[in-house]
């Protein structure tokens, strides 16, 4: 499935695309959703989220649209009311048990379309649930339930997101911040993995060439020739 998903992601990053600016670009948008997106990948930028199995910029663009098509956020809020509520869905949301089947690109901009689908939603739901649920973390499927844009996302990437998310709303409701120290602790201040973690584990690998790397080599062939002698 992994390998699959893998190939249908490069021939689906268009489409995605396509969903992102038609959404944008819909009668009625203002520039707040645009200025609420950067100001998502800001944050996230900030806290290292972005590291290898973390959840990126993109995928957090599209569960934005998510929100909006299910209308956990409108076109009617500002910048920082949807930064907000998007904080406080991360925060209370278990994504790894929430999977999510994005909607289709709207038609001609019109505002029906966002009704028009409500039935096949929750069908398309149960089938990107059944089809990646099993083998992926994240279920953030397009509208057919034919790719995951969730994979790679692990499930401490996804813990780590939610606290960070609530750490966020604890900054912003504090008595003992002004709007200036908040707005640095949200989006100026870098909180690298150093200043996250009590302990950090590092782990060494072999060099790509050398002799290290071709006694490494020889190894796994022996190892690979005894055992199909050994069948």
């Amino acid at each position: 499935p992994e390998y699959n998903n893998r190939l249908a992601l490069e021939a689906s990053y268009a489409p995605a695309l396509g969903l992102l600016h038609a959404t944008y670009a819909a009668a009625g948008a203002s520039g707040a959703l645009r200025e609420a997106t950067i100001l998502l990948k800001v944050w996230l930028r900030q806290r290292s989220v972005q590291q290898a199995g973390g959840v990126t910029g993109f995928q957090l663009s599209l569960l934005l649209v998510h929100l909006l098509r299910a209308r956990v956020v409108t076109r009617s809020m500002g910048a920082y009311h949807v930064f907000r509520v998007v904080l406080s869905f991360l925060a209370k949301t278990m994504l790894e048990d929430h999977p999510v089947a994005l909607p289709p690109p709207p038609a001609g901009g019109g505002g029906e379309d966002e009704h028009e689908h409500e039935g096949e939603a929750g069908q398309v739901h149960a089938v990107a649930a059944a089809r990646f649920g099993r083998h992926f973390a994240w279920v953030l499927a397009d509208s057919s339930a034919g790719v995951n844009y969730g994979a790679g996302v692990t499930r401490g990437a996804l813990r780590e997101l939610q606290e960070q998310a609530a750490r966020s709303l604890r900054a912003i409701d504090s008595a003992a911040l002004d709007d200036a120290a908040a707005f640095a602790e949200l989006f100026t201040t870098p909180q690298p993995p150093p200043l996250k973690y009590d302990a950090l584990f590092s782990f060494p690998f072999p060099p790509l060439s050398g002799p290290a790397a071709e006694e490494a080599v020889g190894k796994a062939r022996a190892a690979a020739e005894a055992a199909a002698a050994a069948a």
